[in-house]
Parts: structure tokens; sequence; C-alpha cells
């Protein structure tokens, strides 16, 4: 097809582009741009996801996107001011704006532009090789104290963006759990859950792995049957631990202590009954038994034998279920020794899966014959391993062969599944809209299907989906339903996933003591089952919380825990942010020579990551050189940090680091004070965060701009004051205070001061305002006072001279 929009023509198959019939070269890069913008002009297209479609990779500076999008603009006679051919939006990216007649390409002979394709045309860099990858879900775009996500729509630019740093990481791990395990209305206003209402002590079955007495090629068994035992108690809907949270369990057992009980095992699990399996062989066929302690104190065992493995566990999981709980299975027997086949084939891929051997997996759902490979359970089976193994290609060509020839009823449940692991695809791949999409039609079919595991990962799935998109009312109504569902399941680690998003949620609508209780108890249910990785995630998101209250001490001791399980931490990253946190901790209290030390760790642990992921140690270096009063260093780091930061409006840890770097010039003697606008180095010219605001006060008071300094505090105040969080009113307070002082007028800074001296107590910035302004005061006994107390928080920070003496002269800039 051919796209005609006024004077040009754009042939993709032919990779041309014409103007008034004249053909055109051009560069790959803008060939491309051009071609997506125009092949998706129904809607606007973020900005990770144009960078991915025209790079191929992620970690595009910005600085490369905007100058692309302006050669675009120029090539179309467009600017940036006018914006007829392709649109900015706001915080989320790019949508092509002209109408577009499409017709039928009458030379679809590919053709090359004559341009060097060794060279990236845009950036002179090498061009990217086109080579697979998987699309970074949000864990690389984490912000230590900002958002994660891309930025919402337009109309959203005033909203609160909190998602802090290990968001990202819990949005990836959250979007995958339960790759294996085979709609609700939204709800306006606020929904929260009580965290102290959970699963009953002792409520929950774990099934163990099998003990085997077999040939070495039947030790599938053990994995496979402790999972479909799993699924059939589940089925009938009892609570049962998942298997891969059973086996993450076991890992902490030492592999001489045989089986434990449920009073060895942490009391956090919820473990009341464990149910041990054995599966021999003999000459007749398999012999399974299940046998285990029930809540009455009831011993009970059972066996059944058979010529399949498969049919004689199914076979005990119901006796079990019969003599035990008095239930059956939701469904009954196979319908033919085909299906047990199929199952049996399935359910060794699946125990490969647990047992973290992808390439196992792989070959026996490769092995599978003709009929069996065409099964839709087998090519879910399949796009789940290829989606846990990162080939997300593989993975929608197998759910295409599934969804898009009819092969599944719409209203069955396998049909559901399906439609989750294509929901979580589309997360993967950052097209969050079509992934909250996809998890509502899951939802609609798995409503009535009777797995509530299922349902409750897709409710919780769509959850995080709608906190990505901004949905939050939405997202909290669904972890609501979502709690239900895992609780009745027994799954645990998935209780412990929504309690994190509901802190998550909390947080983003500036209610940080709320989140508190969440986060915990998600942090310690984590612990318990030994899962570190999402241990140390949740208690990123604890510390982020905790440090917007500025209970310093508080997060001393979550970083702690997590300082504990950092040798743990496989991935570099994330060792990393656990450091950098570290470090920003004990900036908060004075603590600046400890915090040097691990700046030189973090400088070793950052070795061979990528600009993503640099962008945390170099803010952590902004923070230490402005807090050591190293100007200049502050300055260079900060644009460090800015060259490969996001440059979103919402973006809260980047318009701080915007003040620092605009701090830094002016310390440094740097800043050009002729210069009208503020250096603030934003795409956008609207100050949408309190941070931005609040340097283009200073920036105002350091031009001697009475007026206009007063008028940025003031709308800088009522940000803040929108915004949440008393870390960024104490900057905007004491900043504001400071130049009333200056200023003369001790009243108004005796308002802001008295606004935030409940803070004073734990927190040096609010301690050192109050000194300030009552070293105004005619009050010695409270100025000695607040004194003290400023020196007791200030570690190794000093308190201006000028402030420690008895006088009612004062130096301007002594609170900032």
């Amino acid at each position: 097809m051919q796209y005609r929009f006024g004077r040009f023509r754009l042939s993709p198959p032919a990779r041309e582009f014409w103007r008034d019939d004249v053909l055109e070269p051009l560069p790959r890069l803008l060939f491309d741009c051009l071609a997506y913008l125009i092949e998706n002009r129904e809607r606007a297209v973020g900005r990770d996801e144009l960078v991915a479609a025209v790079w191929g990779r992620v970690d595009i500076p910005d600085a490369h996107v905007s100058q692309l999008i302006l050669r675009l603009r120029r090539l179309l006679g467009d600017d940036g001011q006018a914006q007829h051919t392709v649109r900015t939006v706001p915080g989320f990216g790019y949508r092509w704006v002209v109408p577009v007649e499409v017709v039928a390409d009458p030379s679809p002979s590919a053709s090359t532009p004559a341009v060097d394709e060794g060279k990236d045309a845009e950036t002179d860099e090498p061009a990217a090789v086109p080579v697979e990858q998987t699309p970074d879900p949000p864990t690389q775009d984490a912000d230590l104290a900002q958002e994660v996500t891309p930025s919402p729509p337009a109309h959203a630019s005033r909203a609160r963006r909190w998602i802090p740093i290990g968001i990202a990481a819990a949005l990836a791990l959250a979007a995958g759990i339960r790759l294996w395990h085979g709609p609700a209305d939204d709800v306006a206003g606020e929904v929260t859950a009580d965290v102290s209402t959970d699963l009953r002590a002792k409520d929950v079955l774990m099934v163990l792995p099998f003990d085997v007495d077999a040939p070495r090629d039947a030790g599938w068994v053990r994995l496979g049957a402790m999972d479909l035992v799993g699924d059939r108690l589940r089925s009938a809907g009892l609570p049962v631990l998942p298997s891969d949270s059973a086996m993450a369990v076991l890992r902490g057992v030492k592999p001489d202590a045989g089986a434990p009980s449920p009073e060895q095992l942490d009391p956090r699990l919820g473990v009341g009954i464990l149910v041990q399996g054995r599966a021999a062989r003999s000459a007749q066929g398999w012999d399974v038994v299940l046998s285990g302690t029930l809540a009455d104190g009831r011993q009970l065992r059972v066996q059944a034998s058979d010529a399949d493995v498969i049919v004689a566990s199914r076979r005990a999981a119901d006796l079990f279920l019969r003599d035990g709980f008095g239930r059956s299975a939701a469904d009954g027997e196979s319908a033919s020794p085909q299906e047990d086949a199929l199952l049996g084939r399935l359910s060794e891929a699946h125990a490969a899966m647990l047992a973290g051997n992808l390439d196992q997996a792989r070959t026996v759902l490769t092995a599978l014959p003709p009929a069996q490979a065409a099964d839709p359970r087998a090519q879910i089976q399949r796009a789940r391993l290829d989606l846990l193994g990162g080939r997300l290609a593989e993975a929608r060509q197998d759910l295409d062969a599934v969804l898009d020839h009819g092969a599944l009823d719409a209203h069955s449940a396998l049909y559901g599944s399906a439609m989750s692991v294509s929901a979580k695809l589309h997360y993967r791949s950052r097209r969050f809209a079509e992934a909250e999409r996809d998890y509502g039609n899951a939802i609609r079919v798995l409503q009535n299907a009777g797995s509530p595991d299922e349902l409750g990962n897709a409710l919780a799935g769509r959850a995080i989906a709608r906190t990505v998109l901004r949905q939050l009312d939405g997202a909290a109504a669904d972890l609501g339903q979502a709690r239900i569902q895992l609780q009745q399941a027994g799954d645990r680690p998935g209780l412990a996933q929504v309690d994190m998003y509901f802190g998550v949620i909390e947080g983003e609508r500036g209610r940080f003591e709320a989140a508190l209780p969440y986060l915990s108890k998600a942090a310690d249910t984590f612990d318990a089952f030994g899962v570190v990785e999402r241990t140390v995630t949740s208690l990123h998101v604890l510390l982020d919380a905790q440090m917007e209250l500025l209970q310093w001490s508080d997060a001393l001791a979550t970083s702690d825990r997590q300082w504990a399980l950092r040798e743990r931490v496989g991935d570099p990253a994330l060792a990393l942010l656990v450091t950098t946190r570290r470090g920003r901790v004990l900036l908060g209290l004075g603590r600046h020579r400890e915090a040097l030390q691990l700046a030189a760790e973090a400088q070793s642990v950052s070795n061979g990551l990528g600009s993503q992921n640099l962008r945390y140690l170099y803010d952590f270096q902004t923070e230490l050189a402005w807090s050591l009063g190293q100007w200049k260093s502050a300055a260079d780091a900060a644009d460090r940090a800015l060259a490969s930061w996001p440059q979103e409006p919402t973006a809260k840890r980047r318009a701080y680091l915007v003040l620092l770097r605009q701090r830094s010039l002016i310390a440094d003697g740097r800043a050009d004070p002729a210069q009208i606008e503020p250096p603030l180095q934003l795409a956008d010219p609207q100050p949408t965060l309190a941070m931005l605001e609040l340097a283009r006060a200073e920036w105002a008071a350091y031009r001697r701009n009475e007026a206009q300094a007063q008028q940025h505090y003031e709308e800088a105040l009522k940000m803040v004051t929108e915004e949440g969080g008393p870390s960024r009113l104490v900057a905007v307070a004491a900043s504001y205070a400071d130049w009333l002082l200056g200023s003369g007028r001790l009243e108004q800074a005796s308002a802001l001061a008295g606004r935030t001296s409940v803070y004073a107590a734990r927190d040096f910035g609010s301690a050192l305002m109050q000194v300030a302004v009552l070293h105004r005061y005619d009050r010695r006994d409270l100025w000695k006072a607040a004194l003290q107390q400023a020196r007791q928080l200030a570690g190794e920070r000093s308190i201006p001279a000028a402030l420690t003496m008895e006088s009612t002269a004062r130096t301007a800039g002594a609170v900032r």
C-alpha cells in the first residue's frame, strides 16, 4: 500500500518517499519513523514504543529522539510550533495528525534509498544491527523517587506520579507471575483493602515434590505429579500454595532434613497441611500414594494405581479430596487415553519449567506428535514457555495460531488462559493499553471458570497495566477483587503482590502513610518465601515511602534489610539500586563519609550497565557532591544523569536533579544572571511539578526579580500541596522561607516554618528552618531548643555560623 498526504507519498514496501512525484532518498531512521507514525495514525504512539520500533532497542537518549522528530517535521515543512503533521503528546509521545489516503502501490518492488547503512544517519553512530531482543518492561525505567512507566496522557499532567524505584522491577515481576498456570467493572472512587484480613492461619495446603521410585527417565514425575495434584485439589476450592511458591519455600530447607512438618515452616507462610506424594513403578504400572495430617489431626493416606502415572495421580488426588474434605474435583476423569498422553507430556514440560530447565521443557514440547502439537493447550504452553524465556515473537506466533484461527471457544476457560498470556506479551512489549484490554477479555471468561488462581492473577495483571495507564481507581478495584480470588486459591505470594500494589497506589495518590502497612506486609511475605529479588523490590518501594515521609531512621532500618540481601541479588542493576538507595538514606542522616564510601562501591557495581541504569549512579553522585559542597562536581554529575533521563514532564526525580543542577551552577558562579529563563533543560517549557516551579522561583530570586520569585514560590507551594509528600513540602517551604527572611517578611516565613514544624524532630532540613525563623524572634529559649534539635540531627552537616550566634542578623541562603 501507499500513503498519500498533501504533496507527499510514502511506499513502505518499496521504501520510497515522494515529494510532488520526485523520489527523495531518506535515511533509514527517518523513513522508519515516518512509516510507523502513519501506520499507527489512529492513536498516539508512546516514546518508548517509537524508539523500539525505529531503533530496535530501548536505550536511546531523548536527545536523539527529539532530533529525529525535528528532522521529520522539517522534511514535511513542519516545525515544533505548528505541529500540523506530527503532534507532541505531552508526557507520552507523538501522534500523526494529517489526513492520509491509502491507495494500492503500483510498484511494490523493494528498493533501498541511497544512504550509507553503516552509519546511523541521525546520530552518526553505527547503525543498530537487527537482532532479536526482548523489549525491556519498566524494570529499566525505575526511578529513585519518580515514575518507571510512560507518562500519562496530557490531561493528567498535574496528576501525582510516584511509582518509586523498585516498582519497575515489581511491575516486570508481577507481569510475569504464574506464567505456567493454566470482566470486572471499573469502580469509581477509592478502593482499599484491609491488610490485616488475610488467610486464616494454617488454612493453606502445600503439596511437596513426589518421591519417585522409577527409572531415571521418569524423573519429571517428581514435580509434574506434584503440580497436577495441587491443581486438582485447588479445582475443588481448596487453598493450595502454587507449585513455584512451594519450590521457593523448600529451597530454604536443608537437603538432608527430609520432608518438613508444618511446625518447621515459617508461620508467615500460613501452611497448615502438607501433602506428601510417592509414585512407584510396578509391573502393572504406577502406584501413587498421598498422605498428610489434616487440620483436625486425622492422618489421611490414599492410594491409586494405573498404567499411566497421570491417571494414577489424578485418582489419588480425587480420593484425597473425597476422604479428607468430602469434596470432588471440578472435572471428572479424562475423556480418553489420548487425552492422558497429552496431559502427561504437558506435565513433563511443566515440571521442567518449575525446575528452571527451559531447554528441556522446549525439547519435550517440540517432540510432541503433530496432533498433540496442534492442540490449543500445547500451543498455549509453548507461548508461556517462550514468554518465560524472553522469546516474545515466538510466543506471539504460538498464540496467534490459537486465537486467529478459531481454535478456541471465546467463552472457554482455555480462551481466558490464552488471553492472559497475550496480555503478558503486550505488557512485556510496553503496549499497556493492549495488555489492559486482553486482561479484560481474560477476566470476562475466567469469572465463571472456577479457577480463582488464574482469575486472581488476571485481575492483578490488569491492575498493573491500569496503574501504568494512570487508571488508579480501576486498578484499586481490580486489586480488591484479586485479593479475594488469590486468598481463595491459597496464593500467598500473589497476595503479597497485591499488597505491594495497594501500597503503590496509595503512594501515587500522595498518601504515603497509608502505603506503609501494605508495603511492609508484602516485604515480610516475600521474605518468608525466600524470594530475594521480590523482597528487595518491595523494600525499595517501602524505602521510597519512608523517605518521602522524612522517616530517616525507619528508612535506614529498611535499607539494612536490603543491604543484608545484596549478595543474593542476581540482577546487577538491582544491586546498583540497593547501593545508591542506601547512599541517599545515609545523606538524609548526614552520614557523609559512609555515603562517600558507598559511591566508590556503586561505581564498581555499575560496570557493564547501560545508561538506563547508570543514571541512578549519576543521580546519587549529584546529591552526594551537592551535600559535600562540591558544586562543579554536582553540576557535572547532574548533566550526566539528565542526559540519560527521560524528559517527561511528570518525572519528579528528574525535576529534583534539574533543581540541584541549577543550584550548583549558581553556587559555583557559572550561572548567567542575564539569562531570563532558568536552565531547566526541558523539552516541554511548561512547569508541571513543584520542583521545576521551585527552580523557576529560585532563578527569579537569583536575578533579583522579586515579583516573579513571589509568584513562582506561591505556585510551587500550591503544586506541592497537590502532589503530596512531606519531603517536597519541606524543600519548597525551606527555600521560600529563606527568601522571605532575606526580604524581611518574618511573619510569612514563620507561617511556613509552623507548617513544617511537625517534621523538625526527625529531619535536619525542617529543624534548620525552625532555627532560622526563631533566630529572628526575641525568644532565646525557643531558638536554643531548636538549635539543639538541629545539632542532634546534623550528623556531619554544618549549621551556618550566623544561626548559632545570639543575633538578629542572618545570612541569606542559610536554610538552603
